[in-house]
């Protein structure tokens, strides 16, 4: 047996191990158990892809092939890193993959060693975020030496398809002294929403200032 696997899904008929959403250029793993709920050892003899559409998908195991005693489990670790279908054209359609993509296992069956092979399918989606900050530019007008202007919001958008996580927003080196922001009120921003920051200006000398 195999677990975690998900239960068949229209998208994918077959049990699998399903990593959801994930977006393009990160990896989730999954520890997959395969556990011998029969009365003999089990000897995974190799471990392979089977008509895999997708290099997305990679896996290591510190104990497999090998034995698998009776009412026992060992752990594959399954690797999900999205990439678009080319490589590189970052505007193409990610596919769903399922069914096409299953892992292999080549194990004994019965007394007399007869070989088998278990397998298990892989289901997961390469997403991207979409980051749109509005307004693009802040204008905090004319500000007297020693006081500072009042905080203005700016709002980022994620118009993707996978979580945008931010982790800092800050003033870029080389700006003119003087500009302030806070942090966003939330830096996990989910598909179709936003979150906001601040940002002032205080002024520390007479003359134009930029960042």
């Amino acid at each position: 047996d195999f677990s975690p696997v998900a239960n068949p899904t229209f998208f994918c008929p077959d049990e699998s191990v399903a990593f959801g959403n994930v977006n393009i250029g990160q990896m989730k793993t999954i520890d997959l158990q395969v556990i011998n709920t029969g009365s003999e050892d089990c000897t995974v003899g190799a471990i392979n892809f089977g008509s895999l559409t997708s290099s997305a998908f990679t896996y290591s195991s510190p104990t497999l092939p090998g034995i698998i005693p009776v009412n026992e489990s060992r752990i594959i670790s399954v690797n999900f890193e999205p990439t678009p279908p080319s490589g590189n054209n970052p505007f193409e359609e990610i596919p769903f993959l399922c069914g096409t993509n299953t892992l292999n296992l080549t194990v004994n069956s019965g007394p007399d060693g007869t070989l088998a092979q278990e397998s298990v399918a892989l289901s997961g989606r390469g997403t991207r975020p979409d980051i749109d900050v509005i307004p693009g530019e802040l204008d905090f007008g004319l500000v007297t030496v020693g006081c500072c202007s009042e905080w203005k919001d700016v709002r980022i958008y994620n118009s993707g398809d996978g979580d945008l996580t931010i982790n800092d927003v800050s003033i870029v080196a080389g700006s003119s002294p003087g500009f302030e922001t806070t942090q966003p009120t939330g830096n996990v921003v989910v598909p179709n929403s936003s979150t906001e920051f601040r940002a002032r200006f205080c002024a520390t000398e007479v003359g134009e200032a930029s960042g």
